[in-house]
């Protein structure tokens, strides 16, 4: 859905929403709004469906993570290709300096 709006100068402004559901049956919904026009806007509404249809939807959600899921992300990606004291190390300097610096994740 593409919706017209109106700012303070009365230059209107375009957005999308799109509502789906995710893998696990969750429904989601990805918006993103400030674009000039409304061709602009529709083109990345159809590239947001066309990712979400070829199974990329984790593309779409992961627009927003935190330090610790980039974290798993990354190491599940890798692991088959790091040695088990890479992944020792790894886990242990992102738990012990990463990680608490930043603070709890919630």
């Amino acid at each position: 859905m593409v919706s017209i709006g109106t700012s303070k100068k009365a230059k209107k402004k375009f957005a999308y929403r799109y509502k789906y559901y995710d893998n696990s049956g969750n429904r989601r919904e990805k918006t993103e709004r400030n674009f000039e026009t409304i061709e602009k806007a529709e083109r990345a509404l159809i590239e947001v469906k066309a990712a979400i249809l070829d199974g990329n939807a984790s593309f779409v959600e992961n627009d927003n993570l935190t330090v610790e899921q980039l974290n798993e992300i990354y190491i599940e990606a890798n692991k088959t290709n790091w040695k088990p004291t890479s992944e020792r190390n790894h886990i242990y300097v992102m738990n012990k300096y990463v990680l608490d610096y930043n603070g709890p994740s919630k």
